[in-house]
């Protein structure tokens, strides 16, 4: 099975990195990369989750699912 961050999986990343500083250029081809680069993307994801992915009562809000999903989809390229 050939596996691919979409287009909105691709915006969130970005937003994630932009928001950390590190520029999308390093990453360029997503969709091939080693197993530390996809383990240090999914890092900084989940950095975002743990700042802006729980409303104030510790539920997961509908940005903190979309930033799970986007973990997933980057452990499918190498788990």
């Amino acid at each position: 099975i050939l596996k691919k961050l979409n287009l909105n999986e691709i915006a969130l990343l970005k937003t994630c990195l932009q928001k950390k500083k590190i520029s999308f250029d390093y990453y360029e081809d997503i969709n091939h990369l080693s197993k530390e680069q996809y383990n240090q993307l999914r890092d900084i994801v989940c950095d975002e989750l743990i700042k802006n992915g729980f409303s104030i009562n510790g539920e997961i809000n509908d940005y903190g699912k979309k930033l799970e999903d986007l973990i997933d989809s980057l452990g499918r390229f190498f788990l």
